[in-house]
């Protein structure tokens, strides 16, 4: 039998260095595979479809769980096998006045959020989208929707979102 101080060869701290060494490396990458990846939350808090302009509006709330930034250059609502684009441009969604003791009117103008939809690593951004269709109604009241995310790091996601219940139809 071998003595202690013979297992502490230098040939054999070498190799359990270099064991060490390539299993932290392998524990690194990944790692930072998974910390980088494209990690996106949505959730919806209110959607109107409005059937006169077979058009239908979001307010959602989009998370970024990656360490890198990532912007969303493209959003489609999916329905039945047809995706529809959401507007890219700002356009005017909802007007609130308020009044106060009847001398003071002040008006509030909120608009749907551009294209891309730029987010830092780990942040967050809420705001209105529009998805319009040329033809048909967007469904009234549904539990859920698809959505198909485009983002500039070559993923493309599909979310399956829950609607909240308490949504009318204006």
């Amino acid at each position: 039998m071998k003595s202690f101080s013979d297992l502490f060869t230098r040939d054999n701290i070498t190799l359990a260095l270099a064991i060490l060494g390539s299993v932290l490396s392998v524990w690194s990458l990944i790692a930072t595979a998974l910390s980088r990846r494209v990690r996106l939350s949505i959730t919806v808090s209110e959607y109107k479809s409005f059937a006169r302009e077979s058009a239908c509006q979001m307010y959602i709330q989009i998370a970024n769980h990656s360490s890198l930034p990532v912007a969303i250059t493209r959003l489609q609502f999916s329905l039945n096998g047809n995706s529809y684009d959401c507007c890219s441009f700002p356009e005017k969604v909802r007007v609130f006045t308020t009044t106060s003791n009847d001398i003071e009117s002040v008006e509030r103008v909120f608009y749907t959020l551009p294209m891309p939809i730029s987010l830092d690593a780990l942040g967050a951004t809420c705001g209105y989208v529009q998805f319009s269709r040329p033809k048909g109604i967007f469904p009234l009241a549904p539990k859920d929707v698809t959505l198909l995310v485009s983002t500039n790091r070559a993923r493309k996601l599909t979310l399956s979102i829950a609607i909240p219940p308490d949504n009318e139809d204006p």
